[in-house]
């Protein structure tokens, strides 16, 4: 069961025709895998931790405009013992304007791979369940 929000293409985020901007969208995704974060308990930065992107694969199908409302699903794919895939389908109007998938590795001081705990692991998976289970 996907994480999913709401979003709406501001005019920073569009280009000189109105049409959204190829990176503004990934941004909006980028939003919504935070969100998913913080409402897991994980930060998404501190002064020990961080999630730089690794690896971003993005096919787009259709474009969206200033003011349209996107809807956007973000799923948990691999979870590796320092990395995390993320999927994601963003669409208007049920029309897909973009999917894809992006790693993220946790980094600690220096930029060097952090572990990510197993109840760390159980916390971001349980969030993709019916029951949503709160971390403890």
């Amino acid at each position: 069961m996907p994480f999913v929000r709401t979003r709406q293409v501001a005019f920073h985020d569009t280009d000189a025709s109105g049409v959204a901007h190829f990176t503004r969208l990934l941004c909006l995704v980028e939003e919504v895998e935070h969100e998913y974060l913080r409402s897991r308990g994980l930060e998404v930065l501190s002064p020990d931790c961080g999630w730089p992107r690794v690896h971003v694969e993005v096919d787009y199908s259709s474009s969206a405009g200033l003011g349209d409302w996107l809807s956007i699903e973000l799923s948990l794919g691999h979870v590796g013992s320092s990395s995390l895939e993320w999927k994601f389908a963003v669409f208007h109007s049920e029309r897909p304007v973009m999917q894809g998938r992006y790693v993220v590795v946790r980094v600690g001081r220096g930029g060097k791979p952090q572990a990510i705990s197993e109840a760390e692991k159980e916390c971001l998976i349980s969030g993709f369940s019916k029951e949503g289970n709160a971390c403890k």
